[in-house]
């Protein structure tokens, strides 16, 4: 059963992965994206912001115009357009037409500025490949100066680009600051947006810089400074962007705020992707321990051999019925799986009986191509054990369709009409076997169920697992984001749903191995083994045969339940041929293929036949068992009080 669940699972995890590689990268006839984001802001001192954008555009077709679009200044900034570059070339500017803000554009490269609307056109045609673009602005009157420090609140990535910003990396410096030491708190930094970001101070340097992997079309990146207001000392007293109040307690409480939350996000996203691979080792954990335990379940019978029925002398201490119909002892001795051996075993029970008989069909001269199975009692007898009538039922019932007599070939046209049909028969003839083995005392419900908990809890885990795991794969810059920035730990966090799937593996490998036996289970197995052996090896024994001709057509059936007929019967010719010519055994030997000296050849025996038949009906599938000080460190979450943002695009 593990094994089919595993295979699901691969098969799963491939066709996923699949969709992956094709669905959020399929390709279109004109698309644009950007390989690289690079910005140099300056902090002046008269509190104005000037920027240096680089933007990698990586093309696929024809694209002749690319903006930015700087909105949501503060009431007194103002935004100038210093000059642009293709390709690291200077271009001229040209007068805007409000037309281009839809369609067209002059010939040839030039940058234009859309005033009504903040926003920096560049015109050039290029098709496929990459072409850096750069523009030059200024934001008058950006910083904010209070009494105690100054502030710039922007928004470097704004989210109204039309394509996720890749590997986006920040500078600003501060021309106008002060040499000498900086006052202590009074040079902070935050940034707000992809978890993954990471913002730096560098107070020697009088540097802030930030880098974020990815910036998804629709979110933003941000950046909040404080710094002392001397390093803006040309802004006046009294101007659109001075205010006589003090604002740095405030800040900092909104910061710590906005970093607990960020850190919360982090954690429990830990969690989540530690939480499967720790319950999969406590299940595996669990699973050893259960499986050592039965494992170290020894029977009480330890003899080598055992010539009776495995079922014999269990009936007074441990309750098990002497009468038990061999399919039960089949089922407990294959820890409760429905093999074909089992059905085999059922037909060759109704033989010795005397209730079905076996005769060959001659196809020629000397030749024999097939059997017939003949019914000597009522089919659907009440008289008959209800394991030997749903057997009887499926051979005279369905595949013979009500006749007394059916031919073994019958049975693969049967199979291969109507597999569902007589799945659901095989199904019923399973449920009657575990019915008397429970009835046997030979399961422990408890011991049955424990496979199967363990089986969904590792299906549970392994399941979370892999939707972690196609996150990863979708989109691994958000994956990461949710992680502590640059840590080595959190890069192997990475590894912790493929973990957590080998330990669910490993842990369904010892679920599908534990002893779900009772007791009497147990001693039943111990008595089937010791009689396999003695079936193996009774003519190398020193003793005396059983001398009753019907115990011998038993042993065949137990011989078939325990995979060695052909090797019983080849040792009871060598040891008495005579044995079996009797017709009380003899049915049962050709059943499985024996033919005496001087008989006819057959094309196949029945046991066989009837194998071929079953392929299309799996046997297998019977189974019943189954930062917030500002000195630095990764972005918050929250924000969004920057100016500047907006976004842009390509046509």
């Amino acid at each position: 059963m593990w094994r089919k669940w595993s295979l699901l699972l691969v098969l799963l995890v491939c066709a996923l992965l699949g969709v992956a590689t094709i669905s959020p990268f399929s390709a279109s006839a004109r698309d644009y994206g950007f390989d690289g984001v690079e910005i140099a802001a300056e902090i002046l001192p008269d509190g104005s912001l000037h920027v240096r954008e680089t933007r990698t555009f990586v093309f696929d077709g024809l694209f002749s115009t690319v903006w930015w679009q700087i909105p949501d200044l503060y009431s007194g900034s103002v935004l100038v357009a210093n000059g642009a570059e293709v390709d690291y070339s200077p271009v001229e500017e040209i007068n805007f037409d409000p037309k281009w803000r839809a369609t067209g554009g002059p010939d040839g490269s030039y940058f234009s500025f859309d005033k009504e609307r903040n926003t920096i056109y560049v015109f050039f045609p290029h098709r496929n490949g990459s072409v850096p673009v750069t523009i030059d602005y200024t934001v008058e009157n950006a910083v904010q100066k209070y009494e105690d420090v100054a502030e710039l609140y922007w928004k470097f990535v704004g989210p109204d680009w039309q394509v996720d910003s890749r590997n986006v990396e920040l500078t600003v410096s501060f021309p106008g600051a002060a040499d000498g030491p900086v006052p202590e708190g009074d040079f902070r930094v935050w940034a707000h947006g992809p978890l993954d970001g990471f913002v730096r101070l560098n107070s020697q340097a009088r540097t802030v810089s930030a880098s974020v992997s990815r910036v998804v079309s629709g979110e933003f990146a941000e950046v909040r400074v404080v710094f002392p207001t001397q390093w803006v000392s040309e802004i006046e007293p009294g101007g659109a962007n001075s205010h006589a109040f003090s604002v740095l307690d405030s800040i900092l409480k909104q910061e710590q705020e906005a970093a607990d939350q960020a850190n919360r996000q982090r954690f429990l996203m830990k969690a989540a992707l530690v939480g499967p691979l720790v319950f999969s080792v406590f299940v595996f954990l669990v699973s050893g321990f259960i499986w050592l335990s039965g494992a170290l379940r020894r029977p009480v019978f330890s003899d080598k051999y055992w010539r009776d029925s495995p079922a014999a002398g269990l009936d007074g201490e441990f309750g098990v019925p002497p009468d038990l119909h061999p399919a039960a002892v089949g089922f407990n001795y294959e820890r409760g799986k429905f093999k074909e051996s089992i059905f085999n075993a059922c037909i060759l029970r109704l033989i010795n009986l005397g209730w079905v008989s076996l005769t060959p069909v001659s196809g020629g001269s000397n030749f024999k191509k097939d059997w017939v199975l003949r019914s000597n009692v009522e089919a659907v007898s009440e008289s008959l054990h209800p394991i030997d009538r749903q057997v009887s039922r499926i051979i005279f019932y369905q595949v013979a369709d009500g006749s007394p007599t059916v031919k073994i070939s019958e049975f693969g046209k049967f199979a291969k009409k109507y597999p569902a049909l007589l799945s659901m028969e095989l199904r019923v003839l399973e449920k009657l076997i575990k019915k008397e083995a429970e009835w046997a005392g030979l399961t422990s419900e408890r011991l049955s169920a424990t496979p199967r908990f363990i089986l969904v809890a590792n299906l549970c885990s392994a399941a979370i697992s892999i939707i972690f795991m196609i996150w990863v794969f979708l989109d691994t810059t958000r994956f990461f984001s949710f992680l502590a920035p640059r840590s080595y730990f959190d890069f192997l966090l990475a590894a912790a749903p493929a973990l957590a799937i080998v330990v669910s593996a490993l842990a369904s490998y010892f679920s599908s191995s534990f002893e779900t036996r009772s007791d009497a289970g147990l001693e039943l197995h111990a008595r089937s083994k010791s009689l396999r052996r003695w079936l193996l090896d009774f003519t190398r024994l020193d003793e005396r045969p059983p001398t009753d001709v019907r115990v011998w057509g038993t042993y065949v059936t137990y011989a078939v339940l325990f995979g060695v007929s052909k090797t019983f019967v080849s040792n009871l010719e060598k040891l008495d041929s005579d044995v079996l010519q009797d017709p009380r055994v003899l049915s049962s030997a050709q059943f499985i293929g024996y033919r005496s000296a001087g008989a006819a050849s057959f094309t196949s025996s029945p046991s066989a036949l009837l194998s071929r038949s079953f392929k299309r009906v799996s046997f297998s599938g019977f189974s019943s068992r189954s930062s917030g000080s500002g000195s630095g460190g990764g972005f918050s979450s929250g924000g969004g009080g920057g100016f500047g943002g907006g976004g842009g695009g390509a046509r």
